[in-house]
């Protein structure tokens, strides 16, 4: 025999069953990828923005690391990887440049997802030198 149970019942449970919860729902990652220049840099890229791509899954097929962002904005911008930090926020959305919520993403083998990243080239960043 089988019994209806609404929505507004909670099942009946058996000795040593764990209580009913169900599971909060499950924050979902951006899957688009956009990496930025900080607003102090519109001398050198008007728009600001580097790499904007759809899907995230795109360019993972070429390499999942986050030292592969490094490399493209070290090309992109023709400097040092060196010279740059790349910075992200916990849930991949953009945020003002000054921002607490941006933290350095390493540039080794941990893997990079999708959201918003902020590209500090930190060689272009000092004060130009006065002769």
């Amino acid at each position: 025999m089988l019994f209806a149970v609404s929505s507004m019942e909670t099942p009946n449970k058996h000795a040593g069953d764990e209580a009913f919860s169900p599971r909060p729902p499950k924050k979902r990652r951006l899957t688009n990828l956009k990496i930025r220049l900080p607003t102090s840099c519109t001398n050198i890229l008007p728009d600001l923005l580097l790499i904007d791509v759809d899907n995230v899954a795109h360019m993972h097929k070429n390499d999942r690391r986050c030292s592969y962002l490094y490399e493209i904005c070290s090309l992109l911008l023709d400097q040092s990887q060196d010279e740059m930090i790349i910075l992200g926020t916990t849930d991949g959305i953009d945020e003002d440049d000054d921002s607490m919520g941006w933290t350095p993403i390493p540039n080794d083998e941990t893997e990079y997802q999708g959201g918003v990243y902020l590209c500090k080239p930190t060689s272009m960043l000092s004060p130009p030198m006065s002769y």
